[in-house]
């Protein structure tokens, strides 16, 4: 969860929950969901070869498309001006509706070009803000591609994609990439502009300078087969993947999720609290543990000496994690102040607290793990080197502790390429040799760091080709070492998975992994266990997103258009026993009834890739007995709320365009019979 947000409707549907009580009891019900089996459709992995053209410029660009004259351009030529040329961007382009390519409140360039253009365009292009300060979010951009543009403004589109842009007040070069198909017979135009609600916000392209070559890439000759955008289901007679799902009586944001070998379940809740209607106060944290296969829980979260407020007060994002080994729960919250780390050895009966890591604020998205001490590395009092990292505005802060979690020393940075894609990342983890592994895909494609030395120095590793939608990817490793990373593209928002077999150095083709029908999926995360065994977790969508009516004038801009955004979607629970195979099967449930989604409306924005009020991110497991346990965050309830509209029924949109998702209960769902994945 991020500190601050700036965007008019997410505050109003933070609003609406803020300080409201689950709206479901902690009653645990087999789902009558939908079940199917299917084989994943692979991906080729050999790259297409590209044509390279580079963004060039004069002085006067900015000036002269105010004035109606496009001077700004592209070739195979790279320039190296002392200074970068630099065009603004206004987001009163899409509140006064403007239709024409080459707006003036758009950064826009146009060149000579022909030729048939069918795959993805990547974009590595220099962005900044005069009032960089204020963006702690990426700021949301539209990028356009045009067949033969006119002056006049009339042109073919012919490729088009939301992206968030991370601006500095410096430049920083951003990766994007959008999907093109079309024919273009004498010049190519590329329009960009951003869809903040603060027109004053500066936000600038440089390009031409030695400093900032800002380019992109066009696929060209003949490239791999486009994977299928369905899998088709297949027969299968083996056992049935059946989950139960529970409330687990508190609100949650972003639940991670832990289970011991004795089967104790924990999992961090919160309820939501608002400060000044601004999205500052965070979670009031409340990790709940279930003792009876999660049909029942219970609080176990610390609390301050008066023995009243729990430890910490508040917090941005609650995080948990459970040592399989040794079964001490970690539960980790930031704010402003400190990082705080409380531990426990009796399931949650006692705890050990330590702030740590103070000093260090605008941070996000915390992990922790616990993992083998590498060769050369002694712990004391705790048998793991404990590991844990946050993201920071550019990169992630990452340390380690020798002994359990009482003291830190500080790591050096997992920063990935060019050092300027952010700091945001997925989750830490181990494999049984005590490597340690995080992603991301906030570099507009899937990436990991790996370290073999106990995070003393770090090895980053493209893991494919297929451009990444949003941050958030997953790796897990199975008990051989073997490491299955999974994200969503660009594009089509499906989820893909590749496999190393070399501790990340080299990876396989990806393959395209949706059940059958699912047209669209948000936060996929996965688990592993014993070679080939492995559970992945996400939100999907049957259907694809209606037409958005773009802004009819300022008043739309600032507020949202009305909302025609009503689709359901479900938790998916997709498992393997095969995945090393060369032709894996794959079975899938949902976490819940169909007719009962877990959210509604939009999963995806692109401003922080969100599914409603679920935040950044979902977690699944597999427990020492081979059960997959997934977190969901339930956001589309029966109860009318303060939005006044059932969402599981829905009829029409909330007043400020809320298609009626605006609750933030969470549930624990747990697999019940199925493939054993025992590790």
């Amino acid at each position: 969860m991020r500190g601050s947000v700036r965007l008019v409707p997410l505050l109003v549907a933070l609003a609406l929950v803020a300080g409201a009580a689950p709206s479901h009891a902690a009653t645990p019900h087999a789902v009558a969901g939908i079940h199917q089996a299917y084989h994943g459709v692979l991906a080729a992995n050999a790259p297409r070869a590209v044509k390279r053209l580079y963004f060039n410029g004069a002085p006067q660009d900015q000036v002269s498309k105010l004035d109606g004259i496009g001077t700004a351009t592209f070739s195979p030529r790279r320039q190296a001006a002392d200074q970068p040329y630099v065009q603004e961007t206004s987001p009163l382009a899409y509140a006064t509706s403007d239709p024409a390519w080459n707006s003036p409140f758009l950064a826009f360039w146009s060149g000579p070009y022909s030729g048939r253009i069918d795959g993805d365009v990547v974009l590595r292009w220099y962005w900044s803000s005069a009032n960089a300060e204020d963006y702690l979010i990426p700021v949301p951009a539209q990028v356009s591609f045009w067949a033969d543009p006119t002056p006049d403004g009339r042109a073919r589109l012919i490729g088009r994609n939301d992206v968030s842009l991370q601006p500095g007040g410096e430049p920083m070069q951003n990766i994007d990439t959008v999907h093109v198909s079309g024919t273009v017979h004498r010049s190519l135009g590329i329009s960009i502009g951003s869809q903040s609600i603060d027109a004053g916000q500066d936000l600038r392209v440089s390009y031409g300078s030695a400093q900032t070559p800002s380019e992109f890439t066009i696929p060209v000759g003949r490239g791999p087969a486009p994977v299928a955008q369905r899998n088709a289901a297949v027969s299968y007679r083996g056992p049935r993947l059946e989950v139960q799902s529970s409330y687990i009586g508190t609100q949650a944001g972003e639940p991670t999720i832990g289970v011991d070998k004795r089967g104790a379940a924990f999992v961090d809740g919160g309820t939501l609290t608002i400060d000044n209607q601004v999205a500052e106060g965070g979670f009031t944290p409340n990790v709940m543990r279930s003792r009876d296969a999660g049909r029942h829980w219970q609080s176990v979260q610390p609390k301050l000496p008066a023995g009243q407020d729990p430890h910490p007060p508040t917090s941005f994002d609650p995080y948990v994690y459970v040592d399989p080994d040794t079964g001490r729960v970690f539960s980790v919250n930031i704010n402003v102040a400190c990082n705080h780390l409380n531990y426990s050895d009796d399931e949650g009966k006692t705890w050990t607290t330590n702030d740590f890591a103070c000093g260090h604020p605008v941070n996000d998205h915390p992990t922790l793990v616990a993992g083998r001490p590498p060769r050369g590395v002694e712990t004391s009092g705790y048998p793991k080197v404990v590991y844990y990292c946050v993201a920071q505005a550019v990169q992630a802060v990452c340390a380690r502790s020798l002994d359990g979690g009482d003291t830190w020393l500080p790591l050096p940075a997992p920063s990935f390429p060019n050092g300027a894609c952010g700091g945001y990342h997925g989750h830490l983890i181990a494999d049984p040799s005590g490597r340690i592994f995080i992603p991301t895909a906030k570099c507009g494609f899937p990436w990991i760091a790996i370290s073999s030395d106990g995070g003393m120095s770090w090895k980053r590793v493209l893991v494919s080709g297929i451009p990444a939608y949003a941050a958030q990817s997953s790796v897990a490793s199975d008990t051989a070492g073997n490491l299955y990373y999974v994200w969503y593209d660009a594009n089509r928002r499906l989820p893909y998975m590749s496999i190393s077999r070399d501790h990340g150095n080299t990876w396989g083709a990806a393959r395209m992994i949706a059940p059958p029908g699912v047209r669209e999926v948000n936060f996929p995360s996965i688990d592993a266990s014993a070679p080939g065994r492995i559970a992945v977790s996400f939100p999907g969508t049957t259907q694809l997103a209606p037409p958005s009516a773009p802004p009819r004038n300022l008043i739309d801009e600032l507020f949202g258009t009305p909302n025609n955004d009503f689709r359901p979607w479900n938790l998916y629970i997709v498992e393997s026993t095969n995945a090393l195979s060369s032709n894996p099967l794959f079975v899938s449930a949902t976490g819940n009834p169909p007719s009962d989604p877990i959210n509604r409306g939009a999963c995806g924005d692109p401003i922080s890739a969100r599914c409603g009020l679920m935040f950044d991110f979902l977690d699944v497991q597999i427990d020492s007995h081979g059960r997959a346990w997934a977190t969901e965050v339930d956001t589309c309830t029966h109860s009318h709320g303060r939005s006044g509209i059932d969402c599981v029924k829905r009829t029409k949109a909330t007043p400020d365009g809320n298609p009626g998702s605006d609750a933030n209960d969470g549930v624990v769902v747990k697999q019940l019979s199925g493939p054993s994945l025992h590790r």
